[in-house]
């Protein structure tokens, strides 16, 4: 099971996430927590040597009535649950099989210890929904920061020098934060675009290709493979570009956007075939309020998991020397 370290007592569990990854069909659109989850997650708590656990059944909508029984016996242990995001049918089971109040919202607590370690550390006095969506973003950003070598890079794509150069493929052999992190991937494409009005995903690079092949299989969308592409070089390959459709509506995916000059010419290749690019979605994304180059806040097309030096400070910079 994939969990992670939310402070030095609790453990954060997304149970969504393991429905994804951990499911036969290894796609998003799972919605069921059954008997092989709720054990999978029963077993890592009582492993664990944690004492609170925050189980968060945000967009868990399916489970039979008992699955959650077992979990009754974790009050013998000394552990602590804290579930949140549950609805008002998972919250109903949860609360008949430990015998608990549900508190409301989808909060429900295995102890009364739990409920107060809840309000008084956990959640403390800043809006909690905010405070978890930052603490799951920042094992992305946290992971990312050790990747980063400090060290005079040239940006070819970009023909612009940085100051450092962050690994993205050292992600891919990282199981728990690269899943969480196509997670938060999958739950921004779908929470930000219908996606049955699209026809798929264009990537133009290696590491963008690893992650479009990944979402191509998590949510049922074509990849069209634009490699290689960039000042420097040109497609040769001229049936991938006839593979994109005429008047074909597509989502650019990449893994790091610093100024924006890969996705411009994708844009430009896509319309000369009639065809347009209506977002992007990647990793991460540099924000440079000063260069106007920079992809934006207010660029509402362009999405991604975290933005480097808004909303985590890598003192990431970019020059032309």
């Amino acid at each position: 099971m994939y969990s992670f370290k939310f402070n030095e007592e609790t453990v954060y569990v997304p149970v969504h996430m393991n429905a994804t990854f951990k499911s036969k069909y290894l796609s998003f659109s799972v919605d069921l927590i059954d008997d092989t989850l709720a054990s999978d997650i029963l077993r890592s708590i009582t492993n664990s040597t944690a004492k609170y656990f925050l189980v968060d059944l945000t967009n868990v909508n399916a489970a039979h009535s008992r699955v959650f029984e077992p979990f009754s016996q974790i009050r013998n242990l000394g552990k602590n649950l804290i579930f949140c995001g549950a609805d008002e049918k998972i919250s109903g089971h949860i609360a008949k099989a430990l015998s608990i109040t549900i508190v409301g919202n989808g909060f429900l607590f295995s102890t009364k210890e739990a409920e107060v370690y809840f309000e008084t550390v956990v959640k403390g006095k800043v809006d909690f929904k905010q405070k978890l969506d930052r603490f799951v973003k920042s094992v992305t950003a946290e992971f990312l920061l050790t990747t980063a070598r400090r060290t005079s890079t040239f940006l070819d794509s970009s023909n612009v020098y940085s100051n450092m150069y962050i690994d993205i493929k050292q992600m891919f052999c990282n199981t728990p934060v690269y899943f969480l992190t196509l997670y938060l991937l999958c739950r921004l494409l779908t929470r930000e675009k219908n996606l049955d009005q699209y026809d798929g995903f264009i990537c133009a690079s290696n590491n963008g290709s690893v992650i479009s092949t990944a979402l191509t299989i998590l949510i049922g969308k074509p990849t069209i493979y634009l490699m290689n592409l960039g000042p420097h070089l040109t497609i040769m390959d001229r049936e991938v570009i006839g593979k994109i459709k005429e008047g074909g509506r597509y989502l650019f995916v990449y893994d790091f956007l610093c100024l924006g000059t890969e996705l411009k010419l994708v844009k430009t290749v896509v319309a000369l075939q009639g065809a347009t690019i209506e977002g992007s979605f990647g990793i991460a994304k540099l924000f440079l309020p000063s260069n106007p180059s920079s992809p934006r806040k207010y660029d509402t097309t362009n999405h991604s998991v975290i933005s480097i030096n808004e909303e985590f400070e890598f003192n990431y910079e970019v020059s032309a020397t």
